[in-house]
């Protein structure tokens, strides 16, 4: 019965012995993940860090362009107010010029008429100056 117990004792005696060496590997195992995982866990960190930044900048953008947009639109409504102002004073400047147009019209009208009867006496002091001459 000694040797079946030594030869048990030696057979157990190896069981530890590799149940020891695979604890060690498990234990090298979970020391390598757990050295990845910091690495990724790093490597996470930097890449929200850029997301954050990406998000930043594109935020700035958009509010560049937000910016941009609004300024255009002011421009446009500022285009447009001059342009109807520009309308009006045009048709403001027309209608006095017509108005200007239709009294130089009136006047040499009347002008016409009060020389009309004049015409004949003055065709007839020409004949005399002619003759005088």
């Amino acid at each position: 019965e000694i040797s079946f117990l030594k030869a048990e004792n030696l057979r157990l005696q190896g069981l530890l012995s590799g149940a020891t060496s695979r604890c060690t590997e498990l234990d090298t195992a979970n020391q390598i993940l757990h050295s990845q995982i910091a690495n990724l866990q790093a490597e996470n960190g930097k890449l929200h860090s850029a997301l954050q930044t990406s998000m930043a900048k594109e935020a700035a953008a958009q509010n560049r362009v937000i910016l941009q947009q609004s300024e255009l639109v002011d421009d446009v409504q500022r285009r447009e107010r001059i342009a109807a102002l520009l309308r009006s004073k045009n048709s403001t400047d027309l209608s006095d010029l017509t108005r200007k147009q239709h009294s130089i019209i009136s006047d040499q009208q009347q002008a016409i008429a009060q020389l009309t009867p004049l015409a004949p006496e003055a065709i007839n002091l020409r004949e005399q100056v002619k003759t005088l001459q």
